[in-house]
């Protein structure tokens, strides 16, 4: 297991709990300095607001074993439209899946 996380704060809890963790930012590049494969990947809502999409899924791709699982919790726009969640609308969003 292997956390990436580009929050201090947060990296800090995690490697406090016991979970190993980088304090850094995702990408291929990340991805390429760790060099082994995981089982899997979680990414719970934080697609919306990369700003490197590309390389992150590059990233994705290349350390995802061929049998491996991957997570992404995003919002919908659809039930955003549906349950007039509008509160669910932010700036640093980049993109909304549709």
């Amino acid at each position: 297991m292997l956390g990436v996380e580009s929050s201090k704060t947060t990296a800090k809890i995690a490697v406090e709990a016991g979970v190993p963790t980088l304090n850094r930012f995702f990408n291929l590049e990340r991805m390429e300095e760790i060099g082994r494969d995981f089982g899997g990947f979680n990414a719970a809502k934080v697609f919306f607001r990369l700003e490197e999409l590309h390389s992150v899924t590059a990233a994705i791709k290349k350390g995802l074993r061929r049998n491996g699982v991957f997570v992404v919790q995003f919002l919908y726009i659809k039930s955003i439209m549906e349950n007039d969640a509008f509160d669910q609308i932010y700036h640093e969003h980049l993109l909304y899946y549709n």
